[in-house]
């Protein structure tokens, strides 16, 4: 997950150019995920 210490992923204007992933991380996430049966997204990320 991602989230800046306000709880917020987002910058001001609506951008995520902060987030930096790389194939470790990547790789990582796919593991935790393929875990997992259930996900649970707020109404924007979700409509993104």
């Amino acid at each position: 997950m991602h989230i800046s210490l306000d709880g917020i992923i987002a910058g001001p204007n609506g951008e995520m150019d902060w987030i930096k992933v790389d194939e470790e991380i990547f790789n990582h996430v796919v593991k935790r995920i393929s875990k997992g049966d259930t996900a649970l997204y707020g109404r924007v990320t979700y409509q993104i």
